[in-house]
């Protein structure tokens, strides 16, 4: 898992920040959510009325770009980059099937 560099449009002064980190499962995961729904470029985390909930998003000034397989699957807007430092996205195996999971 990649995290896309800066471009002239983002900012990086976070630096000091642990990183987020996504495993290969949730990269994975991700990959296959934007292939049954492409209405969106990526996954992009929000604040919705049940807490953290995703979306599918474009990428967006400011943004970190997460990728898999040379795919972006994750966007981070800086809000919530520092909300999600140090936290890692992995996957959870449960009755319904596959679910991410933050720890």
């Amino acid at each position: 898992m990649t995290t896309h560099p800066p471009g002239p449009e983002e900012e990086d002064d976070d630096e000091e920040l642990a990183a987020f980190e996504i495993s290969e499962a949730a990269g994975a995961l991700l990959a296959q959510m934007l292939d049954r729904d492409t209405v969106g470029s990526a996954v992009r985390f929000v604040f919705g009325l049940s807490g953290l909930e995703q979306q599918p998003s474009a990428f967006l000034p400011g943004d970190t770009a997460y990728r898999y397989q040379g795919r972006t699957v994750l966007l981070l807007d800086a809000t919530m980059k520092r909300m999600l430092a140090g936290k890692t996205l992995d996957v959870e195996i449960t009755d319904d099937g596959p679910r991410l999971h933050l720890s």
